[in-house]
């Protein structure tokens, strides 16, 4: 990993589809290297299918890349290929640089299913409501509209709760093995 103050470093592919391309160092593991771009080459074959370049050169190719993604989606447009509501006005946002964790992680071929409990809580009227609306309407309605109604939490809501509980359920199985 790339300490603080450390130069970066910068390698251009030499073969493949990727030939031409130049990606910015990001991690290593034992066994392979990982860029910013979540691509990675096993170190045995870094010396022979890359070569190392200077910042100078990765920022141009950088720069290249865009200029010639921006001239094919005008091109398309021109051509009818595309219709102008769906070409973006402001460009796009850079993608979210994945942590050298995250990548391990990703490229993980076993992984252990673990079931976590949910409980929320909900809102549900008191049951002297509940009766007085199924004696006026049809009690499966009743029901639906009372769980359609309490369900007034959010996704972002939701994922923190299962968030916070799968941050539980690690601790747990981590405190167990030692």
């Amino acid at each position: 990993m790339i300490e603080p103050g450390e130069v970066k470093k910068y390698y251009r592919w030499n073969s493949g589809f990727r030939r031409g391309q130049v990606e910015c160092y990001l991690a290593e593991t034992e066994t392979d290297v990982y860029f910013e771009s979540g691509k990675s080459i096993s170190k045995s074959a870094i010396d022979t299918e890359m070569t190392s370049v200077n910042e100078s050169e990765y920022l141009q190719s950088n720069s290249q890349a865009q200029s010639q993604k921006t001239i094919e989606e005008t091109y398309s447009l021109m051509m009818g290929e595309s219709s102008p509501e769906i070409v973006p006005l402001a460009p796009a946002p850079l993608p979210k640089e994945k942590s050298p964790i995250r990548i391990i992680l990703e490229r993980q071929k076993k992984v252990e299913r673990r079931e976590i409990k949910i409980s929320l809580e909900i809102d549900i009227p008191p049951v002297k409501v509940i009766d007085l609306l199924t004696t006026m309407f049809d009690e499966d309605e009743v029901y639906q509209e009372i769980v359609e109604s309490s369900l007034n939490f959010s996704d972002s809501d939701l994922k923190e709760v299962v968030k916070n509980l799968a941050m539980k359920e690690i601790q747990r199985i981590t405190k167990e093995t030692e």
